[in-house]
């Protein structure tokens, strides 16, 4: 999992036993990481899904959805803010330690158009 920006968390799935990884982007509103790591509920209505092939390089998909319904909690979630003193009177944010266990509930069925497959209604538990 990857913090990219203050309004869209990047998940990525792999299967040890295949190639493949698959990967969610869900897009929430604008939000500092302390807000957004703590137990909630969230809802996302656009996201994308992307397909990587490990085994040959720059072999990636990526479908890009509006309107879908997805639901997003955490079970539980840490996060602690490391900050780096500078001056005396200036600190700044240096990396943080974030773990945790959270569900990605996909409501809907979303299909894809490459590759052609869909996603069932279906809950995705994760953990890291």
């Amino acid at each position: 999992m990857r913090i990219l920006g203050n309004n869209f968390l990047y998940i990525s799935l792999s299967d040890t036993t295949q190639p493949y990884s698959v990967t969610f982007v869900l897009f929430t509103e604008v939000m500092e990481s302390d807000a957004f790591f703590r137990k909630g509920t969230w809802k996302i209505d656009t996201m994308e899904i992307g397909h990587c092939n490990i085994n040959i390089p720059l072999s990636y998909t990526s479908n890009h959805f509006g309107n879908v319904s997805v639901i997003f909690s955490w079970d539980y979630v840490v996060y602690e803010k490391k900050l780096l003193f500078g001056s005396l009177d200036e600190y700044t944010e240096g990396k943080c330690l974030i773990h945790g266990k959270g569900v990605l509930e996909i409501k809907d069925t979303i299909f894809t158009d490459f590759p052609e497959i869909y996603y069932p209604p279906q809950k995705i538990v994760f953990e890291f």
